[in-house]
C-alpha cells in the first residue's frame, strides 16, 4: 500500500533531498544501502548526489512514501552507529515531508531534543530539531570558482528565503555550531559573488557581516591579487569592525579567515602570512576545500565571535 504517497509534493522531495545530504547519505550509500537491491529498477537515472531528487521520487511513486522512508531510515540508524532511534528518524522525515506526525513520534522529537542538547555529535546534522541558536553572525564568502562554489551545497545547509524575495549575486547558506558552555551559534553565510557585472551590488551586500572568509588558489596571482580588493571593499563599508547586537556601543575587529587553496610556495606563503599578519586575521591553507576543513574555518569564526561578544 502506497499510503500518504500522494500527499508529498515535488517541493517536499526536495526537502527531503536536503535533509539527507545534510546527514551525509549521499551517492554511496544509496548503492550499498537497503535500496541497493531496488536501484537496477531505475531506468535513465544516473546514480549521483545531483540526481538524488529524482530516485527519491521514483521510490515514492512507485512504491509510496512510507516504504522508502523505513528503508531510508534503517540506513542512517546504522550510519550513526544506532546511536539514534529509528523512530527518531522517521519523525524528523515526516516532518520534513509534510506528514502529520502521530503522538508517539511527536515525543520521538521531543526526545532527540533533549539528546541533541546533550551530544555535540548530532548537533550539525540534527540541530534544527534540538535547540534555538543563541548567537547569529552574518558572514561573507568571496573567491570561489564554480566547482567549489557547488560544493557549498554540500557543505552548508540551504537557506530558507522568503517568497518572491530576488537577490542578485549572492546566495544563503546557515551552519549551526555549538560553542563554549553549550551555546549555539548561526552563521548566516552570503557567498558574494565576485564577477565584475556584480561589483556595484556586491558592495551592498557588506553590511552588517561579522566575519570574511576570503579564498584564492595558489596557483593563480590574479586570485591572489583579488584578496586585496575584497579587503578593501570591505574595510570602506564596515571598518572591519563588527556590533554585537546586545552591544551596540561596542565594536570588536572582524574576523578574517584568509584561505588558500593548492600547494602554497614559500614566497606567497610568506606574502600572504604578512597580509593576514598586518589584518590580525588567520591564514588556512589546503589542498582542496572539504568538511573537515571547512568546518575549521567556521569554528575559528564562531569562537572568535562569540569570545568577543
Amino acid at each position: 500500500m502506497k499510503s500518504n504517497s500522494k500527499i508529498v509534493s515535488s517541493n517536499k522531495i526536495g526537502e527531503l533531498t536536503q535533509f539527507l545530504k545534510r546527514v551525509r547519505y549521499i551517492k554511496n550509500d544509496l548503492i550499498n544501502g537497503s535500496l541497493k537491491e531496488y536501484i537496477s529498477e531505475i531506468d535513465g537515472i544516473d546514480i549521483n548526489n545531483d540526481n538524488m531528487e529524482a530516485i527519491l521520487d521514483h521510490f515514492v511513486k512507485e512504491k509510496g512514501i512510507d516504504w522508502l522512508i523505513v528503508q531510508l531510515s534503517a540506513d542512517i540508524y546504522e550510519k550513526f552507529q544506532k546511536t539514534i532511534s529509528v523512530g527518531q528518524i522517521i519523525a524528523i522525515m515526516h516532518k520534513v515531508t509534510g506528514v502529520k506526525l502521530s503522538s508517539t513520534e511527536r515525543s520521538q522529537l521531543h526526545e532527540l531534543r533533549k539528546k541533541i542538547r546533550r551530544y555535540d555529535k548530532f548537533l550539525k546534522f540534527f540541530g534544527e530539531w534540538g535547540k534555538n541558536f543563541d548567537f547569529l553572525f552574518k558572514t561573507l564568502i568571496f573567491g570561489l570558482n564554480q566547482e567549489d562554489s557547488d560544493k557549498l551545497d554540500y557543505l552548508l545547509d540551504k537557506a530558507v528565503i522568503s517568497a518572491g524575495k530576488q537577490n542578485i549575486g549572492v546566495e544563503f547558506y546557515t551552519r549551526d555550531i555549538e560553542i563554549f558552555e553549550k551555546s549555539i551559534v548561526r552563521l548566516q553565510i552570503w557567498e558574494i559573488s565576485t564577477q565584475s557585472s556584480f561589483e556595484t551590488i556586491r558592495l551592498q551586500y557588506y553590511r552588517g557581516a561579522a566575519a570574511a572568509i576570503i579564498f584564492f588558489y595558489t596557483d593563480k596571482k590574479e586570485s591572489f591579487n583579488l584578496i586585496k580588493k575584497y579587503i578593501s571593499e570591505l574595510k570602506d563599508k564596515t571598518n572591519l569592525k563588527f556590533s554585537p547586537r546586545k552591544q551596540r556601543d561596542v565594536s570588536i575587529d572582524m574576523p578574517l579567515a584568509i584561505v588558500g587553496l593548492g600547494t602554497t610556495s614559500k614566497d606567497l606563503y610568506d606574502e600572504v602570512s604578512s597580509l593576514v599578519k598586518d589584518l590580525n586575521g588567520q591564514y588556512f591553507d589546503f589542498i582542496n576545500l572539504n568538511y573537515d576543513n571547512f568546518d575549521e574555518i567556521l569554528k575559528y569564526i564562531t569562537s572568535h565571535l562569540t569570545l568577543s561578544s
